[in-house]
């Protein structure tokens, strides 16, 4: 999302992309702590669904060529839309650390 933000044109954009930016650092910011509480740990690194929205956003949304900088932020806001559908695939990556079995 960063790399989108950063090819991001228009100024309401690209605010846009800072604010979304910084509630999901927050986010995980705190799903760690509370997972943490309970002796889980997340690794988002090896996420799969993650990972592959992460690619399409670049490719389409800032590789790919674009006629104008009005279809690159139109690709962008697209591809930024598919992320918020799917909150859920970052949970595919906690790993149970402890030994509370409710967690």
């Amino acid at each position: 999302m960063r790399a989108m933000r950063d090819a991001a044109t228009h100024p309401d954009l690209r605010s846009l992309l800072d604010h979304a930016l910084g509630a999901m650092d927050h986010s995980l910011q705190m799903f760690d702590t509370i997972l943490t509480r309970y002796g889980v740990t997340a690794d988002n690194r090896h996420n799969r669904a993650l990972t592959a929205l992460g690619a399409e956003g670049r490719e389409l949304g800032v590789d790919a060529h674009h006629a104008t900088s009005d279809l690159r932020d139109l690709a962008i806001v697209a591809k930024v839309l598919n992320p918020a559908h799917y909150p859920e695939v970052g949970f595919s990556g906690v790993r149970r650390t402890g030994t509370r079995p409710w967690v």
